[in-house]
């Protein structure tokens, strides 16, 4: 028996045919089977719900031309009633990342139909294309953000990885679940590790902005002109952090080159203990601990005169802030 022949559902290649459609061009589909293209999400549709259950393989070339693919087991997407949602999304193989895991579950959204669930902006106007967007609208091959390799929008809004504002969510987490990212980015929050090293080597130059506030209402950042942590068989190390300026003080880019470690992940320089144990939370530590650290506990005013959200240019590594914000956008 043959075997079965991979369909191509959408393919981009150079850019001559537009992608930013409304939603009849996507339900029906556009562009040449061995060119730019895409199926139509009707047909996608009826081919990944009937019959036998469809995997479905991602292939990505880059600008240097390394090629990297990724490959799920199960892909299943739902009617029109449903928003054309990924409904199911199986078992993640390759070596590209599972960029594509954050979006099962998710509607398909365009410009003029926004299925968006809950993102904080309208990602198909923002990057040009329709796709099942999650929030912050990343890893979306329909999109121009492989363009922003070439081009800056100097509009670019800033994109919240972290924040901490009160002790509602906790930090002191697995490597799973800094990993996969938790909470809610409109509060307390991590987006995750995978997400982050995707948008800081794929998603062009990022720089990084934090925004500190004390308890005596006292607001300071720190701004790094590059910011880059590696995949997580380079156990997500911050593989670049610099160009300081701010005025809360450069507690950071001591930090360079060290592996992000956790209770259960014990990726730290220091031979005898591990740190996040010591500090209750996953950061990038360096032997002794940490000059700039926001993960650690959320400490109550009356409590603050302890480690915990410290910034050591700050308030010293031993005292703890109200506030705390890490956002990244890509440089111009």
């Amino acid at each position: 028996m043959a075997k079965n022949q991979w369909t191509k559902i959408l393919r981009r290649q150079d850019g001559s045919v537009d992608f930013n459609r409304n939603w009849m061009d996507y339900k029906l589909g556009f562009g040449n089977p061995d060119a730019d293209f895409f199926i139509g999400l009707e047909m996608l549709h009826r081919l990944t719900s009937n019959g036998k259950p469809k995997e479905l393989l991602v292939v990505l070339v880059d600008y240097e031309n390394e090629t990297r693919f990724a490959r799920y087991d199960k892909f299943r997407i739902g009617s029109e009633s449903e928003k054309y949602a990924i409904t199911e999304l199986g078992t993640y193989s390759g070596d590209a990342g599972d960029g594509m895991g954050w979006h099962r579950g998710r509607k398909f959204t365009t410009f003029d139909q926004d299925n968006n669930a809950g993102n904080i902006r309208d990602c198909p106007q923002y990057f040009k294309g329709g796709w099942w967007f999650h929030d912050p609208c990343y890893s979306g091959l329909d999109t121009l953000e492989g363009d922003l390799k070439k081009s800056c929008q100097n509009s670019q809004k800033w994109t919240t990885i972290q924040r901490r504002q009160d002790d509602s969510v906790h930090f002191n987490r697995s490597w799973n679940e800094y990993d996969n990212g938790f909470g809610n980015p409109d509060g307390n929050y991590f987006m995750g590790l995978q997400r982050i090293y995707e948008l800081t080597n794929f998603g062009g130059p990022q720089e990084l902005l934090i925004i500190l506030k004390d308890f005596n209402g006292v607001t300071r950042y720190a701004k790094y002109e590059r910011f880059r942590i590696g995949s997580e068989e380079e156990k997500y190390a911050l593989l670049d952090v610099g160009g300081y300026s701010g005025d809360a003080g450069n507690s950071f880019e001591i930090h360079k080159g060290n592996a992000f470690s956790t209770y259960d992940r014990d990726n730290d320089n220091s031979p005898d203990r591990n740190n996040a144990v010591i500090f209750q939370g996953g950061w990038w530590f360096f032997g002794l601990g940490y000059h700039g650290y926001l993960n650690g506990p959320y400490r109550q005013e009356s409590e603050s005169n302890n480690w915990g959200i410290s910034w050591h240019d700050f308030r010293m590594w031993n005292r703890s802030l109200k506030y705390a914000q890490m956002m990244i956008r890509t440089k111009c």
